[in-house]
C-alpha cells in the first residue's frame, strides 16, 4: 500500500446522513424551492402591472412624464426595463431604502440637466423658472459680472427651482 492510500484508510468515515434527516433536507429544498417560485410569481405580477401602467402612460398625449412610487432596488429595476423597452427615458430619485422612486418620461420630453439636478436634489421642477434663470443667463452672457454675482446666480438657477 503506498502512503496514500494508507493515509486515507486510517480517516474516519464522513458521518452518513440518516433516513429522517434526508427527510427534512428534501421537505427544507422544497419549500425553499416553493417561497422561490412565489417570489418569482410576485415579480412577474408586478412586472405586468408596470407594462399596463406604463402603455396607459404612453396612450395618453396629455402626460410628458410619470412618477412611481417608492420601491425597492428590484421592482425600479423592473420599470427601468420595461421603460427601456418601450424607448422612455427612465430615472431614480431619492435615497436608497427610504424613498427612492423611478421616473419615466417620453423620449421627446426627456429631462434636461437642470431637471435631473432638481430631482435629485429633491426640488420640484419649474420649467417657467427655468426658462426665466436661462434668459437671465442669457442676457448676463458675454458681460463681466462679479464673482459674488456670478456666484449667486449659479446658486440660484439650481436650487431654486421649486422654492420660489
Amino acid at each position: 500500500m503506498d502512503l496514500l492510500g494508507s493515509i486515507l484508510g486510517s480517516m474516519e468515515k464522513p458521518p452518513s446522513i440518516s433516513d429522517a434527516e434526508k427527510k427534512k433536507i428534501k421537505a427544507q429544498k422544497e419549500m425553499l424551492e416553493k417561497q422561490q417560485d412565489r417570489e418569482r410569481r410576485k415579480l412577474q405580477e408586478f412586472r405586468e402591472q408596470i407594462q399596463k401602467k406604463i402603455n396607459n402612460f404612453i396612450k395618453d398625449g396629455t402626460q410628458e412624464k410619470l412618477k412611481f412610487e417608492p420601491m425597492d432596488k428590484t421592482q425600479r429595476a423592473i420599470v427601468h426595463e420595461v421603460a427601456d423597452i418601450a424607448s422612455l427615458t427612465s430615472f431614480s430619485f431619492g435615497l436608497e431604502e427610504q424613498d427612492r422612486y423611478a421616473m419615466i418620461w417620453k423620449k421627446e420630453f426627456a429631462p434636461s440637466d437642470e431637471e435631473l439636478l432638481a430631482y435629485r436634489r429633491d426640488e420640484e421642477w419649474d420649467p417657467e423658472k427655468a426658462k426665466q434663470i436661462a434668459q437671465l443667463k442669457y442676457v448676463l452672457q458675454g458681460t463681466q459680472i462679479h464673482p459674488f454675482w456670478k456666484k449667486l446666480l449659479d446658486q440660484f438657477s439650481f436650487q431654486s427651482f421649486g422654492k420660489i
